[in-house]
């Protein structure tokens, strides 16, 4: 999703190398957080896009395009691709400019050199948001309200961050979960590999990136690893190899061996992982700490687990008050129990209310004839072609084919969902 629709014209376009994604970031969520329309590939590139085609639209669309010249951006021959379509003549209209946001000490060559930068590598954060605004606006006035953030949270500064970060930025902000950060926090101070447990789309990997958020200054190393294909494990771990000054065909043994050696404190995220096996070289040694998130509850034999379930009522009000700021208190609570305040379910209502334009009473009223219906319809911030229904879907496959029939609770379309049901199946359900 881009804000402003994906035929509608844009602000900015940032376009960025590899080792500069967390400072384009930055700039998307600072520019957002001003009230600008930003598409940034991170956020907006949907896998099996024709990057070609995609890059035309976003340059054509822009206003401005945003080089993020990092080491990398001067080392890339795609990076030359996308500033150069921002400099093309078609484009050089007076209205459309190429930005330079420098993040690298090195001296800028050739016709990008020509473009006075916006240095943001020896600015802290007011500075480079100060430099950054006025070079996109050029003495224009703020844009009018009305262009919401993707991500509404202050953005963190990457001059804060750990010499090696790669965590994703979180799709919408973090709410409630204070007990369950806490009792992460403790687990990982006492235990060297910890797993968040809990169903699927609970909340397993949003409580994950926020404490490796908040606690970002407690680490010179943070590496998050896509765990849900075990076969390419080594690949993702392997990609830390270059930042640590290790070839890039490096063995995953050798770069645990490095962070291992390395004078600091390191942390490996390894998200949706499935089976409680790892490889025998991915065993951290303090002062390093390894985070896993599974659906299977059966990691403790490796480590200390810590499970997560439904959000608090409180909590699910929380959520539904913060996606959509004007939804009556009590609409909101007869949503959240048709949902079994379940966080992703919750995302995804508050997403077709505001997507669909409808009173919140409305969707609660469909969610309680027709509620299979709609739990698959819409999307969640963040997860492209995810809904609640095809979530669920492989796991009650597997639920069905394993076990005896459901009670009778589970067969029957709930009204709302019994409390006893909730308790005796592994997943929510809901029929037709």
């Amino acid at each position: 999703m881009t804000v402003g629709g994906e035929g509608d014209a844009l602000d900015c376009f940032v376009s960025y190398a590899e080792d500069g994604r967390a400072w384009a970031e930055w700039i998307a969520a600072t520019l957002e957080n001003a009230g600008l329309r930003v598409r940034v590939a991170s956020w907006d590139r949907v896998a099996g896009t024709h990057q070609v085609a995609w890059l035309d639209r976003a340059t054509r669309q822009a206003r401005h395009t945003i080089a993020v010249v990092s080491d990398g951006y001067l080392d890339s021959p795609a990076a030359l691709a996308e500033w150069g379509a921002a400099w093309s003549p078609r484009l050089a209209d007076g209205e459309r400019r190429l930005l330079v946001a420098r993040v690298t000490e090195r001296e800028v060559p050739g016709l990008l050199g020509q473009i006075a930068p916006i240095n943001l590598f020896d600015r802290g954060a007011f500075a480079g948001e100060t430099a950054l605004l006025a070079a996109v606006r050029g003495g224009e006035s703020a844009p009018p309200e009305g262009h919401a953030a993707r991500h509404p949270h202050r953005p963190i500064h990457p001059g804060d961050l750990p010499a090696v970060w790669n965590v994703p930025t979180p799709p919408a902000a973090f709410v409630g979960r204070g007990e369950a950060l806490d009792r992460l926090d403790a687990a990982l101070a006492r235990s060297p590999l910890v797993t968040v447990t809990g169903l699927a789309g609970i909340g397993k990997t949003s409580l994950a990136t926020e404490y490796v958020r908040a606690h970002h200054r407690d680490f010179d190393a943070v590496w998050w690893v896509p765990a849900g294909r075990p076969e390419l494990l080594g690949d993702r771990v392997r990609a830390l190899a270059p930042a640590l000054g290790l070839p890039e065909h490096a063995e995953p043994a050798a770069v645990l061996a490095r962070l291992d050696r390395a004078d600091g404190r390191w942390l490996i995220v390894l998200d949706d992982a499935a089976e409680p096996d790892l490889p025998d070289w991915l065993r951290p040694a303090e002062p390093g700490r390894l985070l896993l998130t599974s659906r299977n509850p059966d990691w403790d034999r490796l480590g200390t687990v810590v499970p997560v379930g439904p959000l608090g009522r409180a909590e699910s009000l929380a959520l539904l008050a913060d996606r959509l700021p004007t939804v009556d208190r009590s609409t909101a609570d007869r949503i959240a129990d048709q949902l079994a305040d379940h966080p992703l379910a919750l995302d995804q209502a508050a997403h077709r209310i505001i997507a669909g334009r409808l009173p919140a009473e409305t969707y609660l009223q469909a969610l309680t004839d027709r509620p299979a219906r709609l739990l698959a319809q819409g999307e969640v911030p963040g997860r492209p072609g995810v809904t609640a229904a095809t979530l669920w879907d492989e796991p009650l496959r597997r639920l069905d084919a394993d076990s005896p029939p459901p009670p009778s609770c589970c067969a029957s379309p709930p009204t709302p969902m019994s409390r006893s049901c909730r308790c005796t199946c592994s997943s929510p359900r809901w029929t037709s």
